[in-house]
């Protein structure tokens, strides 16, 4: 019972907890703009789906085309492989995939700000992983336009205002007809401040015609004061005390009762 009952507690302690999450005004944003300078976008908004359990997921509802000013397309993004996932605990995951148009493209896809009851301490980790593919026959190249990267995570605000928690994903490049993939990781690192809310983006150049298909995860999870593992410890050390001494009481009620069955089999036979 003391056993469980610390087991009980620890979970209590340790659980992450997040009273609230919302976002600012929108769950994704996709922008492209050609090499000649013609750009567009979409925006996602956040009736597109609601949050349930403390998750809030949703899929692009259909294949989105951004066009220039002449109606020609930038870039497409494709449903089936652009979704989004966020925990109030929290988490941001983000996956899309996009074809670029007629020309060398600059592809921006940007989550929604997440933001949450304040958290501290806590440590970060965030991964991404984007693959390329040429369609054209002439090869595919990805460059990083994040300070020569492809995908940032931050905290604290977005990519224009928040504190940087991760720069990840170099240039990558294949040959005709070929597919490269690369990925590439950040934590699980102590994040000093207190943490109130979270977005990360992708921003590369993508050769023309070709297609790009990337993946990111960014959680913060709050760590336990060390008030916390303290008492934890006193409930591990109660708990194991506990045991000793059941076990050393039951030892010594198996050695009382032998000793008596012994006393009653010297009498019988002394009789």
């Amino acid at each position: 019972m003391y056993r469980t009952t610390a087991i009980l507690i620890i979970a209590a302690l340790f659980s992450p907890t997040c009273s609230y999450a919302a976002f600012l005004d929108q769950i994704l944003r996709l922008d492209a703009v050609t090499s000649e300078g013609e750009g567009g976008g979409y925006t996602w908004q956040t009736n597109a789906a609601s949050w349930e359990d403390g998750h809030f997921q949703a899929w692009l509802p259909s294949d989105v085309q951004i066009l220039d000013q002449d109606n020609s397309v930038i870039a497409t993004i494709q449903a089936e492989q652009t979704f989004v996932y966020y925990e109030a605990d929290p988490v941001v995951k983000l996956n899309f995939s996009v074809t670029a148009g007629a020309s060398d493209t600059t592809v921006t896809i940007s989550s929604g700000l997440l933001e949450f009851s304040p958290l501290f301490p806590t440590v970060g980790i965030a991964s991404a992983g984007i693959s390329i593919s040429d369609s054209t026959g002439d090869s595919v190249t990805r460059s990083g336009l994040l300070d020569g990267k492809s995908f940032t995570a931050h905290y604290n605000g977005d990519s224009a205002s928040g504190t940087l928690f991760a720069s990840l994903l170099s240039d990558d490049s294949a040959g005709l007809f070929q597919t490269s993939a690369a990925s590439d990781s950040h934590g699980i690192v102590s994040i000093n401040d207190a943490v109130r809310s979270m977005h990360t983006q992708f921003r590369f150049s993508l050769s023309a015609g070709d297609q790009a298909s990337g993946t990111s995860v960014f959680a913060v999870i709050p760590v336990p004061e060390p008030s916390l593992y303290r008492a934890a410890a006193s409930m591990l050390i109660f708990a194991a005390c506990a045991r000793i001494f059941r076990q050393r009481q039951k030892g010594r009620r198996s050695k009382s009762d032998s000793r008596s069955s012994l006393r009653g089999d010297r009498n019988k036979y002394l009789n």
